[in-house]
């Protein structure tokens, strides 16, 4: 008997729809407009034929956008493919240049819609809503419940029975039909019970007409295959049996359920009479007794069998994560739970684990859901690959885990495997079509050392890993008692932070930028710090992460744009010459408006634009990507530079240079690290300088701090670098004195 699984046109409560266009513009607009309808559970985007076959070998959709001109052929070629993978999915084209000659085309291929992609994006919502709501009785729900009632009959992959051959033998002498087939659709296929008049004994259910039949109410009839645009390329049409005609019967149960069909097919075109047509009703209702019947006895027969399955899928589907197979927030409370029992009797060390994924939603807002899903099971792997078989590891929710370690000994081992999966997990992921990097986060309690009750180790364990991240992510953190403090602090540090704002009581200090080769200072880095004389020191990422939660960071990051600026003036004026400023943004900044504030700060300080460069990296960028690459054009239209920071730690680096044109890359400190050891992260920074210089670009190394690092930049060919080799961040008068001690070259 087949396993029972949803299939997969069934995977979402609404529509899952491909989209295909060349322009990211045109895509991201349209995913989003459709995406608000709520009636389309997910829109996968692809820029060309090539990626959409890709992606239609790997998953299934209810309906598809397509482009007419695509870089590498026409949407027409993806017609007849979408149909004759799924006859019903609704096909929409799109063209900037709409013709009655290219819509007959269309049409005759088989496509449903053919739209102006510049004047028609609202009927395109429209018409997937409609199609959304024909679709509410296809709901996972309800083909679950019909999947669970088939099984109900025991019938799947059974030995042909006499009294279900009499009636379709019958059926076709009525209908004067050479086949009849007794068809039940299960998740992917249909199979045939009894199959009169062919040897086939079952097809996929993508292909079959009786998948389609069980949607209608009534017969469902088919008078010529060759001439219907959703059945022409249908192999079961091209090949064998060859249907040319088709008219089936839903098998509707007493529970409402339709379980398959009872059909006819002929290889030549033709209709039923209205007698035929009766007496194809009658033959339905004695395949539904025979159904019936055969589906008490197997009840009477297996009961006690069938309550021991379904209660033993249960209890998997209660304690597993359906995507990474590992326990589940339920198992891993009752594994906790017990290992805390085990732990009190041995008077040994426990150890709770909190974990989960830095920065982990912008995989799935930049490279969709799919993608984001491959992360976590790779995650989970490299997890359950860190720690002993009898150890707990289990997937909490999203993008955190949770382990429980028995018997660990001393706090130590716990504080070096904690250290080794943050590690571990920031290694890039090399999935089926990208390369990710993201790191993790940590948080740990103990028992007894901190509590031995469920509920007050999980909670220990969570706030640790709340102050892992923000203390700048990447971290473990043990739970300490003055944690629960310090969630307090920082509601008031949120409140503090808005009176700074208010009475602008911020700093600035500055890095310079070094020339690699000749040593000169070319620049400066604004580096914003909260001075707080009465108050523990705070780091920019904490307070700057805080701000952007209360929403009042453009506040801030104007002020820095204006000192920062004004600096850059005073230090012109008193014989200090830089060849640039460059000043952090954050995404929320670049709104509209935002290119007119840096013009007036420029002018106000009599500053070329080409001597600003702001920075913003990748993660910021992709917030609102459509967004940020409109005001970046306008930005670099009026001169000011712009430079994209921790090159290589996002998601989307090299879409992002593709998309946006930048003048500089800063290459992220974690890579110069070991740079001089040679190895994968030499071949990376070589890597970037090259593709940099490819681009005309610029190229900037963070965190230099010794020797060997500088001279291993000099060898790829990095022009600039900053780190505490030269110096840390100034204040402005030690920056003077830095500058006027080095002797430095006017930068060109």
């Amino acid at each position: 008997m087949s396993a029972l699984r949803l299939p997969k046109p069934y995977a979402t409560t609404a529509l899952r729809a491909l989209l295909v266009d060349d322009s990211v513009a045109v895509r991201t607009r349209l995913a989003e407009l459709i995406l608000r309808t709520g009636r389309v559970a997910e829109v996968v985007q692809a820029g060309s034929l090539e990626q959409a076959r890709g992606i239609l070998n790997r998953e299934p959709f209810d309906a598809a956008v397509l482009d007419l001109e695509l870089p590498d052929g026409s949407g027409l070629e993806l017609i007849a493919e979408l149909k004759e993978r799924s006859p019903t999915m609704l096909l929409i084209m799109l063209t900037n240049y709409p013709s009655a000659e290219f819509r007959s085309r269309c049409m005759a291929l088989g496509a449903d819609h053919f739209l102006d992609k510049t004047l028609e994006f609202q009927r395109i919502t429209e018409l997937l809503a409609q199609t959304s709501a024909r679709a509410a009785d296809e709901s996972p729900q309800r083909e679950m419940e019909r999947l669970l009632s088939l099984l109900d009959y025991q019938i799947l992959d059974t030995p042909t029975e006499q009294a279900f051959d009499d009636l379709t033998a019958l059926a076709a002498q009525i209908c004067g039909t050479p086949m009849a087939l007794i068809s039940l659709i299960d998740a992917d296929r249909q199979w045939f019970k009894s199959h009169h008049g062919t040897t086939l004994e079952a097809t996929s259910r993508a292909t079959s007409f009786c998948a389609i039949a069980i949607q209608s109410e009534g017969l469902f009839m088919v008078g010529d295959t060759q001439s219907d645009a959703r059945f022409a390329r249908n192999p079961l049409v091209r090949e064998d049996p060859h249907i040319r005609f088709y008219a089936g019967m839903p098998l509707t149960v007493g529970n409402g359920h339709k379980l398959g069909a009872l059909c006819v097919i002929d290889q030549v075109p033709r209709t039923l009479s209205a007698e035929q047509i009766a007496a194809l009703k009658l033959l339905t209702r004695q395949t539904v007794s025979l159904l019936e019947y055969r589906r008490l006895t197997v009840a009477l027969q297996s009961a006690n069998e069938a309550r021991t399955i379904v209660e033993r899928k249960l209890e998997v589907l209660a304690t597993r994560d359906d995507l990474t197979g590992l326990d589940n927030r339920l198992a891993f409370r009752h594994g906790l739970e017990r290992a805390l029992s085990l732990a009190g009797r041995q008077r040994a060390r426990l150890a709770c684990l909190y974990l989960d994924l830095d920065d982990f939603k912008l995989v799935n807002d930049s490279l969709g859901h799919p993608v984001g899903d491959e992360l976590l099971v790779a995650a989970a792997r490299r997890l359950r690959g860190m720690v002993r078989d009898s150890d707990i590891v289990a997937r909490l929710g999203g993008d955190e885990f949770g382990l429980v370690l028995a018997n660990v000994g001393r706090i130590e081992d716990v504080a070096t495997l904690a250290g080794a999966m943050v590690e571990k997990m920031i290694a890039p992921y090399v999935l089926k079509d990208h390369v990710v990097h993201v790191g993790c986060s940590v948080g740990i309690s103990l028992s007894p050392e901190d509590s031995s009750a469920v509920d007050t180790l999980i909670q220990q364990a969570d706030t640790a890993l709340y102050h892992a991240k923000y203390s700048g992510k990447g971290a473990f953190k043990f739970f300490a008692p003055e944690m629960n403090r310090r969630v307090t602090t920082r509601q008031r540090l949120g409140e503090d932070l808005r009176g700074a704002v208010a009475n602008e009581a911020f700093t600035l200090v500055y890095q310079p930028q070094i020339d690699c080769t000749s040593g000169a200072i070319v620049g400066a880095e604004a580096l914003l710090r909260w001075p707080r004389p009465d108050a523990e020191a705070i780091s920019p990422v904490e307070f700057l992460t805080v701000a952007e939660e209360l929403q009042i960071y453009q506040g801030i990051g104007t002020w820095v744009l204006s000192n920062a600026c004004a600096q850059f003036a005073a230090w012109r004026d008193s014989g200090i010459t830089l060849g640039r400023m460059a000043v952090n943004i954050n995404a929320s900044q670049l709104q509209q408006g935002f290119v007119g504030v840096v013009l007036q700060t420029l002018a106000s300080y009599a500053m070329l634009a080409g001597q600003l460069e702001l920075e913003i990296t990748e993660s910021q960028l992709l917030r609102d990507f459509e967004q940020a690459a409109t005001v970046i054009a306008e930005l670099r239209a009026h001169g000011v530079r712009i430079a994209l920071d921790d090159f290589g730690t996002g998601y989307s680096s090299l879409t992002v240079l593709k998309e946006v044109t930048v003048d500089r890359l800063k290459i992220d400190q974690r890579f110069v690290r070991d740079i001089a050891l040679g190895g994968s992260d030499a071949a990376i920074v070589s890597a970037i300088v090259a593709l940099a210089h490819s681009l005309a670009l610029r190229v900037t190394a963070e965190g230099v701090e010794s020797a060997p690092q500088l001279e291993a930049l000099r060898t790829v060919g990095c022009e600039d670098f900053q780190g505490y080799i030269a110096s840390a961040a100034l204040a402005p008068q030690e920056f003077a004195r830095y500058w006027r001690a080095t002797s430095p070259a006017v930068a060109q």
